[in-house]
């Protein structure tokens, strides 16, 4: 994993962000985790932070059942954006769907798709991933 480490949390649901929190805190593998409850939230966020870099996620764990700015349409502004960091995305998602499984191998940037709920060991398993 890089020397310092920013992940993003996009998702309408509370709960899921302090989850996360916690085990992102508890593992030591995130050095600031940024919070979004839109995809609005967090394209604005990027498109502001564009020049530097170093303030964009490192790793995306995404929602795709938002209201207002869903996953998808994150993912189809995302994908028009010209980032200049290499961004990792993971789909989180209560969706047990083929079809959106199937929509997420459609976008490069998405590396994986986990569905809600998931254990602690899966996000350690899911942050080990990302660090080889």
């Amino acid at each position: 994993m890089a020397l310092s480490t920013t992940i993003a949390i996009i998702d309408d649901d509370k709960i899921f962000h302090v989850l996360t929190r916690r085990i992102l805190e508890k593992s030591g593998k995130a050095d600031t985790i940024l919070e979004f409850y839109d995809g609005q939230e967090a394209l604005t966020y990027i498109a502001e932070n564009y020049a530097d870099p170093q303030s964009l996620p490192d790793l995306i764990f995404l929602d795709i059942q938002m209201p207002f700015v869903d996953g998808w349409q994150f993912l189809d502004a995302y994908t028009n954006m010209e980032i200049p960091k290499a961004i990792t995305i993971y789909i989180v998602s209560s969706s047990i769907s083929s079809l959106d499984h199937e929509k997420s191998h459609h976008y490069e940037k998405v590396k994986g798709f986990i569905v809600k709920p998931f254990s602690r060991d899966k996000m350690l398993e899911v942050l080990e991933d990302f660090a080889s």
